[in-house]
């Protein structure tokens, strides 16, 4: 129990670095700010029963996912870590509380034994096929538990599409340039000494 509530506290204060937001084309809830990397991802559910090479067609100009691309076996991890599962490319009890809550946050591709699951191809390759990132559920001896994989998942033909499988797609966020800290630091002090004037 208190593994499941370190989990969950680990889950709460790392999706703060992950945030809901709403897309145009997409719709409400759609996307996922990372706001570590900047990189948008796509819900995965909208996503499914695309191959490799369809998707790839439909990234480019005036197709149905323009301005996206694959995100890489490495992003995807990275975008576990900040969702703040701790025991990434393992099975574990402790990942449940962050790895549902991700599957909540990006929706899932599959259900299975009525728990939702992720299945999708990354933009990573090995010589036999496309990488997929992963979050399946699974029991040990009655104790339900989570693998959160980059490295291990299923390896899927370019050509191979199915409706329980999405794909990993991410986009680069435009994020507004600092302000330089002495910049604010100067416009506080002008706002400070009028305030000050005004007063006498």
């Amino acid at each position: 129990m208190s593994l499941m509530l370190v989990g969950l506290l680990v889950s709460i204060s790392s999706q703060a670095a992950l945030l809901s937001q709403d897309d145009s084309v997409w719709g409400v809830g759609s996307l996922t700010l990372d706001q570590t990397t900047g990189l948008q991802w796509l819900d995965l559910n909208l996503s499914t029963n695309f191959s490799f090479n369809a998707m790839v067609a439909e990234q480019s100009e005036g197709g149905l996912y323009e301005g996206f691309r694959y995100a890489t076996s490495s992003e995807v991890e990275t975008l576990f870590v900040h969702a703040g599962i701790p025991e990434v490319n393992a099975s574990s009890a402790a990942n449940t509380a962050s790895a549902q809550a991700l599957i909540s946050l990006m929706g899932g591709t599959k259900t299975f034994r009525n728990t939702v699951e992720i299945f999708a191809i990354t933009g990573s390759s090995n010589p036999t096929g496309l990488n997929s990132a992963i979050i399946d559920h699974a029991f040990n001896d009655g104790v339900a538990f989570y693998d959160v994989n980059t490295a291990t998942g299923p390896i899927y033909g370019a050509d191979y599409s199915d409706a329980s499988i999405g794909s990993w797609l991410v986009a680069d966020a435009i994020t507004p340039v600092p302000v330089p800290a002495a910049w604010l630091f100067f416009s506080s002090a002008l706002v400070l000494l009028g305030g000050i004037k005004r007063h006498q």
